[in-house]
């Protein structure tokens, strides 16, 4: 089931959604451990609910997870860029070699750009 169909047109009650938002908290998990390492700094989560609109951090996965199931996810986030995903992943033009090294110099340069915006939001 693609991304769209599990996050907006089924029930949220339903196995698929379930899965869906633990996959998704799975993810997040994963990102945030990875950007601990790099940082050395307790990392939290921004929660994409309706309600909190990747506006809200909180400490707490287990918050997130119940926003989600409760509320659902903001309209419009099948890409998850305030959670790790990056940006632009392919180039159309140069070799393979330069084309990941483009990727990976511009979501590195994307995820600067998110961090500053991450680093002044409300902390709940």
């Amino acid at each position: 089931m693609d991304r769209h169909t599990w996050m907006y047109k089924i029930p949220r009650a339903t196995a698929d959604y379930i899965k869906g938002v633990e996959d998704f908290i799975t993810y997040v998990m994963l990102y945030l451990e990875k950007k601990h390492k790099e940082e050395g700094k307790e990392q939290m989560i921004l929660c994409p609910c309706r309600d909190c609109n990747n506006f809200k951090k909180y400490r707490s996965v287990d918050t997130v997870r119940d926003h989600l199931f409760r509320r659902g996810f903001k309209e419009g986030y099948e890409k998850w860029i305030w959670h790790g995903e990056g940006l632009d992943s392919t180039r159309t033009s140069g070799t393979k070699r330069g084309r990941e090294e483009d990727s990976m110099e511009k979501n590195d340069e994307e995820d600067m750009k998110n961090d500053r915006v991450v680093n002044n939001l409300e902390v709940v």
